[in-house]
C-alpha cells in the first residue's frame, strides 16, 4: 500500500510486517503518565524530519534515556551526537536502524548517554533559563533602539 495508507493503518502495517507482537499502539497518553514510560525504555527513537524543536527527545533525555534521531531541524541543539544520543543523516533509515542496534547492544553506553542527557536537559532547558534568555533578547532590542 501507499505510505499514506500505511500511516493511517499502523496496526495493519505492523501485522503485515510480522511485528505486531513487538509493537504497542497506545493512543493518547496524558503528560503526567509519560515519565515512567520513558524510563521503561532502553532508548528513544525520534525519526522526525520536520519538528521545530525536539520536545519529546528532551523529555526522554530528562528521564535518563538516550535518543536516536535524524540530524535535522533543532534536534542537534537538543541531542548531542555521541554524548546524549546518536544522530544520523536525515532520511537514512538504514543508519537509524544501525544506531538503534549499536545502542541496544551496549548497555554501558546507553547508561552513560542517559546520564549525560539528563544533565544536559536539566542544565540547558529550564523555564528560569528560558526566561533569562528571553529577557536578554528584549534588553538588547531595547538597547539598540535607544
Amino acid at each position: 500500500g501507499s505510505l499514506r495508507n500505511d500511516v493511517l493503518d499502523l496496526p495493519g502495517m505492523a501485522r503485515r510486517l510480522g511485528i505486531e507482537e513487538h509493537v504497542t499502539f497506545t493512543g493518547f497518553i496524558p503528560d503526567e503518565d509519560l515519565p515512567p514510560l520513558y524510563r521503561a525504555a532502553d532508548l528513544f527513537c525520534y525519526p522526525s524530519l520536520w519538528e521545530g524543536f525536539g520536545l519529546t527527545p528532551a523529555e526522554a533525555m530528562a528521564s535518563g534515556i538516550p535518543v536516536v534521531a535524524f540530524r535535522c531541524t533543532a534536534v542537534p541543539e537538543v541531542v548531542l551526537h555521541g554524548r546524549t544520543g546518536l544522530l544520523v543523516r536525515p532520511g537514512d533509515v538504514s543508519a537509524l536502524a544501525e544506531a538503534i542496534s549499536e545502542l541496544l547492544g551496549d548497555e554501558e553506553k546507553r547508561r552513560r548517554m542517559g546520564e549525560a542527557g539528563r544533565a544536559h536537559v536539566s542544565e540547558n532547558f529550564r523555564w528560569d533559563l528560558a526566561a533569562q534568555r528571553t529577557e536578554a533578547v528584549y534588553q538588547r532590542a531595547l538597547g539598540e533602539r535607544l
